[in-house]
């Protein structure tokens, strides 16, 4: 069986092209993961101008585990710029796959919303509280969204 994890997570790719994540999906995640699914498919960003990795940040790639990044669409220009690419090849890969896990995140959101349209098994991941992860982001676009994740969580 095959699932796909998504979050709006970013990711640095070396030249090698190893997959690191300055958080904590690392492959010790993954692995509890594979330990249901053959297979998993993350579906993230990559951080801007795709930073070098850093000894600090976790190695995120190994052994039946793929990536597919997505643009940004977390701030509302990304959102009207890419939002039905985003759509569309996160449709692409749901229907290519067993089971959905949608991280809480705007790209989780939307994962869920379309793997229930396309009557594909999903669970929500909820890792923290939608309104304190966005308000406490630091910006003025995050405290604009914090009480609609809020109320769509």
């Amino acid at each position: 069986m095959k699932a796909l994890f998504v979050h709006d997570h970013r990711f640095s790719v070396a030249p090698s092209g190893e997959v690191f994540s300055p958080g904590k999906l690392s492959y010790t995640l993954w692995k509890h993961y594979l330990n249901e699914f053959d297979e998993l498919v993350i579906v993230g960003r990559i951080r801007p101008g795709n930073e070098e990795p850093s000894a600090i940040m976790n190695i995120s790639s190994g052994e039946n585990v793929s990536f597919v990044f997505i643009p940004n669409i977390a701030q509302p220009w990304g959102l009207i710029r890419y939002g039905l690419q985003v759509k569309k090849k996160l449709k692409q890969q749901i229907q290519s796959v067993d089971a959905v896990i949608a991280r809480t995140s705007l790209l989780g959101y939307l994962a869920a919303s379309l793997a229930h349209k396309l009557g594909k098994p999903w669970v929500a991941e909820v890792v923290s509280c939608p309104w304190d992860a966005i308000w406490n982001y630091g910006t003025i676009n995050g405290r604009l969204i914090a009480p609609l994740y809020y109320m769509w969580a």
